[in-house]
């Protein structure tokens, strides 16, 4: 265990929230609070929890040394968990600033955290995780705790707020108030949104999770408002949608514990975003830690963290266990997990699983996390990260927008390839969507036994269109620039239409310059340069790749002598929320290391209804 190893994130303000403030905070109070929030922080990543089902939690710590509180944050579940990452991170930077020590986690089976997902015991796991969260915190520092819940998080919180008594104040954001009415909604949006799972064998999928029935069953029971009624909390805050505001359950919540209110019109968005490009509500956090610190005493106490790097996190078939750890690669010190089991060596084997988009390491429905630990326990390590601006690597900034193929990303992605021991005949790179284009670009840069890329979006190593879509535009509120936009977009189109009657050798000559998609021009180095490259498709990016000439770059490719492999699917969605085409990609991953480094066996990993393929 170390005791000083830490990054360090700055948070930065937004003015484009719509708050009302809560009852009882002064502007004297308010301004006490903002000047407190000038001081610094410091983040620490680390495993606390039982050695045996170890959790994962990021704490910021005032740079004194000191505290005069601790805060626990609740984290939301499934999709949600994705889109609030960022900003949970900023309120926490907040909190920091304010005086305060603070832990965000993961659950057991969720996040980075030890266990499994589809466990029939999750609940309990969930529970218990709230639980020592609180109890870690206390073990750091002497002074009084508060919890925040964020959507489930505020439910779950609430069932077992008699056994962390007693808080100093208890903060609901966005609370999911019924379970069963969230669990009616998950499990709609997962039919409308991503498709039916094929087979059923006793999951229940949300759109970023996939759990055991009980566990579903035990979540639909729950309520939030008798929990918190029965609570002891001295002061409740709600922080509501502006919608929601005079609806039943939440003047049911607000009656039932007393709680003060902030209504937003940011949460949704912060919460389901539209788009890979999460919103940030700054002033809302803003508006939170002040109202924690006006309840908060001066009084501080020594903090003392101790940090575990590795943790346990399974087993290999022969018993030996699988070791995860905390780590920072490259001059921008990005936070990665490194996973093996117990003797490995680099030259057995190394798949580096990149990141999609704004996601961070874990994957849709924490793919990368349970299959990087069953690639461990197959005797081949694995390794996830996150790039700048996106999980826990970089600083936060209020309406970010991660650009997956800009100069620092591609810096970031060469940083991480370089740093993997493995050698380049032992290495494979693998993800979805940009994450496939990052797996095609470090493969290029560093060479690689294999590349395994999932619903590939860009065919090309350079990227010189500008993507303005009208909803940029309209968000402009000029009819001058809506004028200037659709004249722009009538020539682009007369462009396109020229463009699309190009023999292939001017087609590929643009993919090369990055103006259209040409998957020639990504397949023809990776095969030259020695890498088994291999492409899986969902329907609608097969749809793209044929719209992009593929079929036609395949043959040319062939009659090189080269030979990239390309399987397409008849059903699953592009960002592989769809448990069972997930699950059966990640198959063929398994049998790509099998055949390329060795040590992960073809053997099925979790999907009751493999979906066959069609290979091009």
């Amino acid at each position: 265990m170390t005791r000083h190893a830490f990054t360090t994130h700055e948070p930065v303000r937004s003015s484009t929230d719509h708050v009302s403030r809560p009852v009882g905070l002064t502007a004297v109070q308010a301004t006490s609070a903002r000047q407190a929030s000038s001081q610094a922080v410091r983040t620490v990543d680390t495993w606390f929890g039982p050695p045996e089902s170890s959790l994962f939690g990021s704490m910021h710590i005032p740079v004194s040394g000191t505290a005069r509180g601790a805060v626990v944050i609740c984290s939301p579940i499934a999709r949600e968990h994705i889109p609030t990452y960022r900003g949970l991170r900023q309120l926490a930077q907040l909190l920091g600033r304010a005086g305060f020590l603070v832990l965000r986690f993961d659950y057991r089976g969720l996040g980075d955290s030890a266990g499994m997902q589809s466990d029939p015991e999750a609940m309990d796991g969930w529970l218990d995780s709230v639980r020592e969260a609180v109890d870690h915190v206390r073990s750091c520092v002497d002074a009084p705790v508060s919890v925040v819940g964020v959507r489930a998080g505020a439910l779950l919180a609430s069932q077992v707020l008699r056994d962390i008594e007693p808080l100093a104040s208890l903060v609901l954001l966005d609370p999911v108030i019924s379970g069963r009415r969230y669990v009616r909604e998950q499990r709609a949006q997962y039919s409308v949104m991503v498709g039916e799972d094929v087979a059923a064998d006793g999951r229940v999928s949300f759109i970023g999770g996939s759990f055991a029935q009980e566990t579903v069953d035990r979540l639909s029971s729950m309520s939030l408002d008798g929990g918190v009624a029965a609570a002891a909390a001295p002061r409740v805050l709600a922080v509501v949608r502006e919608a929601d505001r005079t609806g039943k359950a939440v003047t049911g919540l607000l009656a039932a514990s007393g709680a003060s209110c902030i209504t937003s019109s940011r949460l949704e968005t912060f919460v389901n975003p539209p788009s890979f490009v999460f919103s940030v509500p700054t002033t809302v956090f803003s508006e939170i830690a002040e109202w924690v610190s006006v309840g908060a005493s001066d009084v501080r106490a020594p903090v003392d963290v101790a940090v575990r790097h590795d943790a346990a996190v399974g087993l290999t078939a022969d018993g030996a266990p699988v070791i995860e750890t905390i780590g920072y690669r490259g001059p921008d010190r990005l936070l990665s997990f490194a996973t093996h089991a117990a003797g490995h060596r680099a030259e057995d084997g190394v798949v580096v699983l990149h990141q999609t988009a704004a996601e961070h390491r874990i994957g849709p429905a924490r793919l990368w996390v349970e299959g990087g630990r069953l690639l461990a326990s197959r005797g081949v390590g694995a390794l996830r990260y996150d790039r700048r601006g996106t999980g826990d690597s970089g600083d936060v900034a209020s309406e970010e927008s991660t650009a997956p193929t800009s100069a620092d990303a591609r810096d970031d992605v060469r940083h991480v390839a370089e740093s993997v021991e493995a050698p380049a005949q032992a290495t494979v790179h693998a993800g979805i969507c940009s994450g496939s284009w990052h797996s095609a670009f470090a493969a290029r840069e560093n060479g690689a036994a294999a590349v395994v890329m999932m619903n590939m979006a860009k065919w090309s190593f350079r990227n010189t269109r500008v993507p303005i879509k009208a909803a940029h535009v309209d968000a402009l509120d000029s009819a001058m620039v809506t004028r200037l936009f659709h004249l722009a977009r009538a020539v682009r189109n007369r462009v396109h239409a020229v463009r699309d009657t190009l023999p292939d050798p001017g087609w590929r000559a643009l993919g090369a310059m990055g103006l259209v998609n040409a998957p020639e021009v990504v397949l023809g180095p990776l095969a030259a340069g020695g890498a088994r490259t291999v492409t899986l498709l969902s329907p609608e990016d097969t749809a793209l790749f044929e719209a992009s000439r593929g079929r036609s770059a395949l043959q040319r490719l062939r009659r090189r002598g080269l030979r990239p492999e390309v399987a397409i699917f008849d059903r699953g969605d592009h960002s592989l929320y769809h448990r069972d085409l997930r699950e059966t990609m990640f198959e063929h991953l398994l049998t790509v290391v099998g055949d390329t480094v060795g040590g992960a066996s073809p053997t099925p990993f979790t999907s009751a209804a493999p979906l066959g393929a069609e290979k091009l």
